[in-house]
This record gives structure tokens, sequence and C-alpha cells, in this order.
């Protein structure tokens, strides 16, 4: 009997049907028992100033998966997320884990600024840096509402190459706030160099300002990065409103004016001030008290010729105090007396310092410190 070749044809094919169906029964294929699980992406976002990496990026589900984020100085992690749910922080630094789902995977982390960092290499550190600052005043302009913040490159070592532009900037250091809500970068001018080599060759140190009207409340990081020497340098900032900025401690001083010695003169009937007035480059616009506090007042205002007023004082900033007299509105005589108490007070001192002669007439100010503030 002869085989046609339309039946050889069909034979081969069911046999070849067959074969297969073995194959893919021994692989499990049909019940779905012993197959391999399926393999899911996964997406590292990063951030401005950290990135996320991952040792793998295709990863089967239920496998453990390790993510290291590396951050700058300045921020530091708070939480990583792999599609939102919190990933576990590993026994290494910048190391986090979680077990692969049967989804793709994107990881995100959130950060947080770090402690500032007073110093860098070479002695790189802040001169003057004040924790607190203010918003302007009403109707100031950047004019007078402005705040300078100096820093060193620290030793020879450290000097930068003095790359001024046209701006007037050192073109090799950057400045930049983490909080944007709070001080944006367009309030940032600097840096300028001020302090220089002979030469002009290198800058030794600088400074930047921040202009007051474009702040908001709120707390930053202010950051200095030198990009020649790969230096950073930074520090938390608070924007409080105008006439609350405190660095350091504030003392309340008594002060009392006896110009008994007047009486009977012309300048009896002056009109008088009295004027306390910070002298330190450390004053910080905004502050408790104003820059140059003064009182006015009149001889029918002394009791014995003499009367007492309040001050604000800040014992670590060096400060003059001196009274203005004279007729018809023009202060023409002065009692100047510098006045710093740096260190604590005592009672000797208050008496060296604290007596002033005015001119010939031999009046004198007394300066007395409140005892709950020794």
């Amino acid at each position: 009997m002869s085989i046609s070749k339309k039946s050889i044809l069909t034979i081969v094919g069911v046999m070849f049907i067959a074969m297969v169906a073995i194959v893919f029964s021994a692989c499990g294929g049909d019940d779905g028992k012993n197959k391999n699980p399926s393999s899911y992406r996964v997406t590292c976002q990063d951030g401005q100033w950290y990135d996320i990496s991952s040792a793998s990026q295709i990863v089967p589900a239920g496998n453990t998966v390790t993510v290291t984020v590396e951050t700058q100085p300045f921020i530091m992690v708070d939480k990583v997320f792999a599609n939102g749910v919190e990933c576990v922080a590993s026994d290494t630094v910048g190391q986090y884990t979680f077990t692969m789902p049967e989804a793709d995977v994107t990881i995100t982390a959130t950060v947080v600024d770090a402690p500032e960092i007073t110093t860098a290499e070479y002695g790189m550190g802040w001169s003057f840096a004040p924790s607190q600052i203010s918003v302007a005043d009403a109707g100031d302009t950047s004019f007078l509402a402005n705040q300078d913040f100096n820093f060193s490159f620290g030793n020879q070592q450290g000097f930068i190459t003095n790359t001024t532009n046209t701006d007037g900037y050192l073109s090799n250091v950057k400045i930049y706030s983490t909080n944007q809500a709070v001080i944006k970068d367009e309030a940032l001018s600097g840096a300028t160099a001020t302090s220089v080599t002979s030469g002009y060759q290198s800058a030794t140190a600088a400074k930047f300002t921040v202009d007051l009207t474009q702040v908001k409340l709120g707390t930053t990081t202010i950051v200095v990065e030198d990009t020649q020497k790969g230096r950073i340098i930074s520090k938390t900032v608070t924007v409080v409103p105008f006439g609350q900025a405190v660095n350091g401690d504030v003392w309340t001083v008594y002060v009392t004016v006896d110009v008994s010695a007047l009486e009977g003169t012309d300048y009896q009937n002056s009109d008088f001030r009295v004027f306390l007035s910070d002298n330190s480059e450390e004053y910080v616009y905004g502050s408790t008290y104003n820059e140059t506090q003064w009182l006015a007042f009149e001889w029918a205002d002394l009791v014995d010729g003499k009367k007492t007023f309040e001050f604000k004082y800040n014992p670590e900033h060096e400060f003059d105090i001196y009274v203005g007299y004279g007729t018809t509105n023009q202060y023409d005589n002065y009692v100047y007396m510098p006045f710093n108490l740096v260190g604590g007070v005592e009672e000797s001192q208050i008496e060296d310092r604290g007596i002033a002669v005015f001119d010939e007439n031999g009046a004198t100010i007394t300066i007395e410190v409140d005892d709950a503030n020794l």
C-alpha cells in the first residue's frame, strides 16, 4: 500500500506537535509549576544634590535589591522609597534595600539639610556668618537692607586664583541656597575678594551679600563652593521678621547721664541726646536693637541734673556711647567714650569705663549694668 505525500506530511506534523508538548510539559509550562520568576525594571530618580544607583536594573520579583544614595556634603538622606514604600536602611551608610515586587520600580528619596560645615581643607572657613537675618524693613531698599557674610580661604595652600569676572565676582566660587522659597539664588551676590596677595594674583578672603528685600521667613542652608580646590562650607540661616534677629547675647544696660555741671550755663537749655552705637562689623541688619540707639531729653526731664536711660547691648561687640548738647538744636558739643565689656563685668571695669567728661564743663556719664545680666 502506498502512502501519499499528504499523509506523510500529516504524520510528521503530528509527531512535531507531540514532541513540543513533551518538552513544554518537562519545563513546567503547562501547569505553572517551577517556572522562572518574571523580572522587572528598577529606575532611579536622582535629585538636585544627590544621585541614586542600583546594582541591577532588571531584577526578578522576590529578590532583595540594594540601592545607594550619594549626596553633596551639605545634604543628607531622610528616607528612600521604592514605588512609595519606604526602603530599609542597611548597615552601610548610604545603602538601602527592598524586596522586588511583581512590577517595575522607581526609586526616590527625600533629603534634609545636613549640619553646617564650618571649615574645609587648608583652613577655609567662616569669618562672620550670622545664624539669623531679617527681612527688609518696610520702605528700605537693598542699599540699606542687605547682609554680608565673610569667609577665609585659609592658609597659603588654600588661596585661590583671583579670577574676578566682569561682574566683579570670583568666577571660581559659587554661592547658592538649598531652600529657594526662603532665600533664592538671585538674592545672593558674590563672592567678591576682600583680601588678596601682593600683585592681586590670589584671593585670601571673600564675602557675599544677601539682598534682604528678596528673602522670605524660614530656614535654609547657604553653601559656598570653591570650584578651584573642590571645597565646601555651609551655614544654616533662619530669616526672621525685622527687628527680631538675635545673634549672640543681648543684655539690658542703663546709662545715667549727669549734666548737673551745666546748670546755669547756656547749655542748660540744650536739646540733649544720648547715643549708644554698635561699632562692630558683626552688627546684623534687623537685629533686636538698632545699630545706633538714641534718646532725646531736656533739662526738665532731669532729677538733680541726672537721667537714666535703658539700652540693648551685645557684650561681644564694640560700642560707642556719646551725649550731644548745644543750643538751637545744634549738637555742637559731644562727649564720646568707647564701651566694651567683653568677658564679663566687674565693678572696677564699670568704674574705669563708665565715667566720661563733658569737655571742660565737667559733667559725667555713668554706665550701669543690670545685675541680672551678670
